[in-house]
């Protein structure tokens, strides 16, 4: 089908533009994941105060979950050569009103940073609710299926990024 040349010319720069907001979209979520987020709030604390960072981190996990820390099960710190530092927990946490039926009454969630030479301070590694409930589907052998496997992966990625965002902008 051949358009006058006008048409073309407004379809291609519809096209560009809405590849441009796309590709600034993308670009902003990849600055959040991999350089705004995991140093966030935690440049104050030096490597000596691992057990006030990992409580820092805890706690707007909590928040941005709907949920209430209690004490910290077990906090471990290592340092390695080479200036590496590592600190890791679990934080046992409730549950709040609408997460309370399907995870229980209390849930340890994992917390683990890195001391960041370059910024010289702790970044957040990783922060999640373990042992979850729902991850049992994923070792049951046919179920679900790889289609349905792989939505609800994505879908668990989904809500990781919105309660990232959560925890930055409540």
């Amino acid at each position: 089908m051949n358009l006058p040349p006008a048409k073309c010319g407004i379809r291609r720069t519809a096209w560009f533009s809405l590849a441009g907001v796309f590709l600034a979209a993308l670009g902003f979520v990849l600055y959040f994941n991999l350089w705004l987020y995991p140093g966030l709030g935690l440049s104050g604390f030096s490597r000596a105060d691992s057990n006030a960072a990992l409580g820092h981190v805890a706690l707007g996990f909590a928040r941005s979950r709907g949920m209430a820390m209690e004490s910290f099960d077990m906090v471990k710190f290592r340092e390695v050569e080479g200036g590496e530092a590592y600190a890791w927990g679990a934080a046992v946490m409730r549950p709040g009103a609408a997460d309370a039926a399907a995870l229980g009454e209390k849930v340890l969630v994992w917390v683990y940073l890195s001391f960041d030479g370059f910024r010289r301070s702790w970044v957040r590694v990783d922060a999640q609710v373990l042992a979850a409930p729902d991850s049992e589907m994923y070792f049951e052998p046919g179920k679900p299926g790889q289609f349905e496997r792989a939505r609800l992966a994505l879908a668990k990625i989904a809500e990781e990024e919105s309660r990232r965002f959560r925890e930055v902008w409540p």
